[in-house]
């Protein structure tokens, strides 16, 4: 294929291809040990699609074939799929098929070859059990890559229900306020994921290590009643890093998985099969005492305080008197620190020990230029909000040391 024809056949083929059939597209990706394939493709789409799945795939996997990836070519359409066995993906890019035919290659050296390479066309040959990578306008540059058989690849299989539509910017915000509060801790399993339920008809995400609690829900439209499962974080972090754009995505959810659809990149996790605590007893009620704060002050503030404080302990006071806050930290071993910020408050004064971290973070989450922290007494929690109600707060236990 001479360049200029596959220059001319990729500025008409600038969109990502999307119209396969359902989730697997009504191609048997499993069958065969791949063969003879040549295609040629954009390299900046294809690495996109591998820095998105080296989220998922890891070099240290306990199954050798999960370092590498599945490449399926055919219909003018390249599809890419990857899998640690919890997490996996499905992507599709238009390519110039000249040759059909599927592979299973290592991700890391794939990756590694084209960042090495310049942007624009790359032709993609594979002959028996290796694959030849090199420019269209290059004759000097050709890596010879080794490549498994497609028979080793692990069989996925899928089983799409109670499917809905969500903004994807709507879902990026919800999932930054909760995110940061799922539990790492692998004895309170049921905790180690985002709560996804339909509450009042609207789509409620939580997330809770104990110590505090993530809330935020938005009006999606359809949902469906049954919605009630623990998702792991993994899948939900690389969403929200790696895909961008305000169109639609879709959620879907059986008994045992989540898919997260976009137009050419579907997300697969599997779910935590426990219960979820009852969050809704945690939620405070009947807080009387309500300061008003500079987001940005009490954050700078913070970061500031962050350096004085006992890594192993974590904690600062904060002093709220009339229209003042004091941020105050001490360590036996490195000295102490004092900052106070001018806030609106007005009531008695109040001190109360918290978790640096978990006060920074639930602050960064806030919308707008204003926080909210409503109390009731010291040891009681602290209810953290925006002055503009968007649907989501932060609950922070107080530390009893």
């Amino acid at each position: 294929m001479h360049r200029k024809q596959a220059s001319q056949l990729f500025k008409a083929q600038t969109a990502c291809h999307s119209g396969y059939k359902g989730w697997l597209g009504g191609m048997d990706l499993f069958e065969g040990t791949g063969g003879c394939m040549r295609f040629v493709f954009e390299r900046d789409k294809l690495l996109n699609m591998v820095s998105i799945a080296k989220g998922i795939v890891s070099t240290n996997n306990f199954m050798a074939i999960l370092s590498n990836v599945l490449l399926n070519v055919a219909d003018d359409t390249l599809t890419l799929i990857c899998t640690d066995t919890k997490v996996s993906m499905r992507s599709t890019m238009s390519v110039d098929v000249q040759d059909e035919g599927k592979i299973v290659v290592n991700l890391d050296k794939l990756a590694g070859i084209l960042s090495s390479l310049s942007s624009g066309l790359i032709e993609f040959t594979c002959d028996e059990n290796k694959v030849a990578i090199k420019p269209i306008d290059s004759k000097r540059v050709k890596f010879n890559l080794k490549c498994l058989s497609v028979d080793n690849f692990p069989e996925l299989k899928w089983d799409v229900q109670h499917e809905f539509s969500v903004v994807s910017v709507s879902l990026r915000r919800m999932l930054k306020v909760v995110l940061d509060s799922v539990s790492d801790d692998p004895s309170r399993y049921f905790m180690c994921g985002v709560y996804f339920e339909a509450c009042d008809g609207k789509l409620r995400l939580v997330s809770t290590n104990g110590r505090r609690l993530a809330l935020a829900e938005d009006n999606v439209g359809f949902l469906p009643d049954s919605l009630g499962y623990i998702v792991p974080p993994k899948a939900l972090v690389l969403f929200s890093k790696s895909l961008s754009g305000n169109d639609d995505v879709k959620l879907s959810f059986n008994d045992n998985s989540m898919y997260i659809i976009s137009d050419n990149i579907t997300l697969s996790t599997t779910l935590i099969d426990g219960n979820f605590p009852n969050y809704r007893r945690v939620i405070p009620e009947n807080q009387d005492k309500v300061l008003e704060v500079d987001k940005n002050e009490f954050i700078s503030a913070l970061s500031r305080a962050k350096q004085i404080v006992d890594a192993k302990i974590n904690k600062v006071s904060l002093t709220v008197s009339n229209a003042k806050l004091t941020v105050s930290a001490s360590s036996d071993n490195i000295g102490s620190s004092t900052e106070e910020i001018a806030v609106f408050y007005q009531g008695e004064e109040v001190v109360f020990n918290v978790n640096v971290d978990y006060m920074h973070n639930a602050l960064e989450c806030v919308t707008g230029d204003t926080v909210k922290m409503s109390f009731p007494q010291p040891l009681k929690p602290i209810t953290i909000e925006s002055m503009t109600p968007d649907g989501s707060f932060h609950v922070v236990m107080p530390m009893q040391v």
